[in-house]
């Protein structure tokens, strides 16, 4: 164990996961982002809100929506909870986008997109930043070591 620690194996194969583990959180919130971006809306009534706690004691909320696409109509919960004070209200509306080949499939919030892509970058940005490190300096004590084994 102490000689894979010594030549940085276990450093660059940890870097290599966090680069692949980033690039994947990164390709999804891309994804994600497009997705947002290019899929159709629709103006939905919330029609129930459901309440819960979380482990801290904060109050979140999932809202169901009711939307009409081409003359059918969809009642749909929220992709997850979220804080109730920013949740919107039973009888309010909101505009939300739905998956145009499946309209039952809703986006109602960009916070997963941008979370998933922060995360991809930051992953990405550690690992690839590790990686470079312990590999320049691999390379650097390998220079040092030929110039004390050539006498110089």
């Amino acid at each position: 164990m102490r000689s894979l620690l010594s030549n940085g194996i276990l450093f660059i194969g940890l870097s290599i996961l966090f680069l692949i583990g980033g690039l994947v959180c990164l390709a999804f919130g891309i994804v994600y982002d497009v997705r947002y971006a290019t899929y159709p809306t629709a103006e939905a009534v919330v029609v129930d809100v459901d309440y819960k706690y979380d482990d801290e004691g904060d109050l979140l909320a999932c809202p169901t929506y009711r939307y009409e696409v081409d003359g059918y109509q969809y009642e749909m919960k929220s992709n997850g909870y979220e804080s109730a004070w920013s949740s919107p209200k039973e009888g309010s509306t909101k505009t939300i986008r739905y998956n145009p080949n499946k309209p039952y499939e809703i986006i109602d919030s960009i916070v997963l997109c941008i979370v998933l892509t922060v995360l991809g970058v930051a992953t990405t940005a550690a690992g690839a930043g590790v990686l470079f490190t312990k590999l320049r300096t691999r390379k650097h004590a390998a220079t040092n070591n030929n110039f004390t084994d050539n006498g110089v």
